[in-house]
C-alpha cells in the first residue's frame, strides 16, 4: 500500500523528469537550428570561395563578419571541399556560441 509520502515523492520525480525532458528537447532543438544555420553558411561560403570571391566579398554578400568567413575558408582548406560536415562540426566548435 502506497503512503501519501510515497505518492508525493513519485509525483515529484515525474515532474522533475518531465521538466528535464522539456529542457533537453529545447536544447537539442537550439543545437539543431545552429547546426543547420552553420551548414548553410559553410555551403554558401564554399560556393563563393570556389568561384574565387575574396573573404571580404563573401562576408559582405552574406552579411557576416569577415573573421567568421575567414575561419570557415581556413577550415574548408584544411578539411577539403568534399568534407563539408567536418567543416560544419569544426566551425560550430570554434565559431558559434552555443
Amino acid at each position: 500500500m502506497c503512503t501519501f509520502v510515497d505518492r508525493m515523492v513519485n509525483l515529484g520525480i515525474e515532474q522533475g523528469e518531465k521538466r528535464g525532458m522539456e529542457r533537453g528537447m529545447k536544447r537539442g532543438l537550439a543545437q539543431g537550428i545552429a547546426r543547420g544555420e552553420m551548414r548553410v553558411l559553410v555551403h554558401l561560403t564554399a560556393k563563393k570561395w570556389y568561384r574565387n570571391q575574396s573573404v571580404s566579398e563573401i562576408a559582405e554578400s552574406l552579411e557576416e563578419e569577415e573573421t567568421k568567413v575567414e575561419r570557415i575558408v581556413k577550415l574548408l582548406e584544411e578539411c577539403g571541399s568534399d568534407n563539408t560536415e567536418a567543416v560544419v562540426t569544426k566551425a560550430l566548435e570554434t565559431i558559434c556560441c552555443h
